[in-house]
């Protein structure tokens, strides 16, 4: 009898099921354990079907910007770009480097709202911006 992806052990499948009662810490050992097996290419293309939000770092490869294309089941694709130190122009006028991840957030409309997608991508902005 097969395990279903919900009872695979740590590590096996990329997909994150039932987050949202998860403590983070628990979420932060879970994504560490995907990046290693992803880098030692130990995923199967069966783990990574039917996913409803996908993350894509396309920044790695060299891409800055990116317009995700959001294919059922998936309901979002948050794509991350390339880092880079920017000149920014402060609130008192003043130039400064930053550093700046452009993020581009793609959502079907027919299960999320703009505004519910505007909230979710303030929320992780306020989030990447206290740091670790």
């Amino acid at each position: 009898m097969s395990q279903s992806r919900s009872t695979r052990p740590m590590g096996r499948s990329p997909l994150m099921r039932n987050i949202g009662d998860r403590p983070v810490a628990q979420l932060r050992r879970e994504v560490d354990s995907l990046k290693h097996s992803s880098r030692e290419r130990t995923l199967k293309p069966e783990d990574l079907r039917d996913f409803t939000f996908l993350l894509s770092n396309f920044g790695m490869i060299a891409g800055r910007y990116a317009t995700p294309v959001v294919v059922p089941p998936a309901v979002a694709i948050l794509g991350s770009g390339r880092l880079s130190h920017d000149v920014v122009a402060t609130r008192n006028g003043a130039i400064e480097a930053h550093p700046r991840m452009p993020l581009s957030l793609t959502f079907d409309h027919r299960c999320v709202t703009g505004g519910e997608a505007a909230r979710f991508l303030a929320a992780l902005i306020h989030d990447l911006q206290k740091g670790n």
